[in-house]
């Protein structure tokens, strides 16, 4: 099982110490960076001694023997060197001090290189881990670097990140691939792209991740602010399943090799949001009813070795419609053509809504009405209609002006952040009945779960 180290640069000791206290339930170990810390060898000898949990210390870009010697004599439970120091000085120290375990580090802070030849390159018989941070300029080089940990640490203690946002999930994947430990933030971040404690604690249950954890992730781009890893894994701490949820950033040119690269992973299921709900059909096994027919699919599940496509935004949506507004036999109106549009026409169709399809670009909701038999036109159309609810699905409605929307009626906007979109702001004021986006996710969201508990 991997460890979690908070990492710190403080600025000072004594700020040090608070962040500790905060942290102490969350992490198994703490590194001082100490090229950002300030510091004097009193006060940190104190801290080593007092700290009442494993202490790393990393003097970024040291190099004089006389101060790496000052600093083994503190006697932490480990020290990171660079690449750059030479070996003589690194078996000088390793030799000199055997109560400390020694980590030798490289970090590229640019791109991803040949992470074989990376480790070839550090590679030292006085150092006990080997560690390599580089950067990842797309999930896909975070991907890679997991396959590059879970290849190489059977075969000698290794630590690997990849720095970055899109190298998050290496942080939160090290102790299901083999890494010996993975850094998280308990102060300001320490290297771009780290993770607080707390959050890994909280929301990843970091301690309890191992090689059998099975797998879950939501694909597509934007999705920083999604609330589906928290509501997933609290979902999955409830049952006492051994799963985690990730956020894994795909763009649609990346999404085929993203697929091949994540098969030797033990994913069992994936949430998939714009702008691939319709890109990832070729990539399914076998497509539900729903999904033949909306030509989108929002939800993925494993099942004997084949991936199963589902939509569940079409009964989210509607569930939570209609749990302020029946739509058998009420006038509707769709704002959107896209995936989430076209599940929501698909199901207020199957209920008896009465559904005209508005778009930005008016081909679009043609092709959309046409699909489902119902009227469509562009945006400019909808001072003329006459309806009991609108439902909005396109991600900025700032440009709906107020007079547009009829007074009292149902309003309905299914984007969760922010929670009072522009529409449902200017509906209020409306005197409309507003119902936000996540009634929808949590009605979607809980329908998953389903599908992922019956497999």
């Amino acid at each position: 099982m991997a460890m979690l180290f908070g990492s710190t640069s403080g600025p000072t000791l004594l700020e040090v110490k608070e962040q500790l206290q905060k942290a102490r339930g969350f992490i198994d170990g703490i590194e001082l960076r100490l090229d950002l810390l300030k510091w004097n060898r009193q006060d940190l000898a104190a801290f080593v001694q007092e700290a009442g949990l494993p202490v790393m210390l990393t003097p970024r870009g040291e190099r004089s023997l006389s101060l790496l010697h000052s600093l083994c004599k503190l006697h932490p439970a480990y020290i990171d060197l660079d690449a750059g120091l030479s070996m003589q000085t690194r078996q000088i120290l390793f030799e000199s001090y055997p109560d400390i375990r020694f980590i030798a580090s490289i970090h590229d802070d640019e791109g991803m290189p040949d992470l074989d030849l990376l480790l070839e390159q550090i590679q030292t018989p006085y150092a006990h881990i080997h560690k390599i941070a580089v950067t990842a300029n797309s999930t896909l080089d975070a991907i890679r670097l997991l396959l590059f940990l879970k290849k190489r640490a059977p075969l000698q203690p290794l630590i690997a990140i990849a720095m970055g946002p899109l190298g998050e999930i290496s942080r939160i994947l090290s102790p299901v691939m083999g890494g010996y430990l993975t850094f998280a933030s308990i102060g300001p971040a320490t290297a771009p792209g780290q993770i607080p404690a707390q959050t890994l604690h909280e929301e990843a249950h970091f301690s309890a991740l191992n090689p059998h954890t099975a797998l879950y992730a939501l694909l597509g781009t934007p999705i920083a602010h999604s609330k589906s890893p928290r509501f997933h894994n609290a979902a999955f701490r409830s049952k006492n399943r051994n799963a985690l949820y990730l956020r894994l950033p795909t763009d649609v040119p990346e999404l085929p090799l993203l697929f091949k690269l994540l098969q030797p992973f033990n994913f069992q299921g994936f949430s998939v949001t714009m702008p691939l709900k319709e890109a990832i059909l070729p990539l399914v096994d076998s497509l539900s009813p729903e999904v033949q027919v909306i030509g989108a699919c929002n939800t993925l599940v494993k099942r004997g070795g084949s991936w199963q496509g589902h939509n569940t935004d079409a009964y989210g949506a509607l569930e939570a419609l209609e749990r302020h507004h029946p739509v058998r036999g009420k006038r509707m109106v769709c704002l959107g053509a896209g995936g989430s549009a076209k599940a929501i026409v698909y199901e207020a169709k199957k209920r008896g809504g009465e559904i005209t399809v508005l778009n930005r670009t008016p081909a679009k909701a043609h092709a959309l009405g046409a699909q489902f038999s119902c009227p469509s036109g562009g945006l400019e159309l909808l001072p003329s209609l006459t309806y009991e609810i609108l439902i909005s699905c396109i991600p900025d409605t700032s440009e709906i002006d107020p007079s547009w929307i009829l007074p009292g009626v149902a309003v309905m906007d299914i984007v969760t952040t922010p929670r009072e979109t522009p529409l449902l702001q200017k509906a209020a004021l409306r005197g409309c009945h507003c119902i936000y986006g996540e009634e929808m996710f949590l009605s979607q969201a809980l329908k998953q779960q389903e599908l992922w508990d019956l497999f």
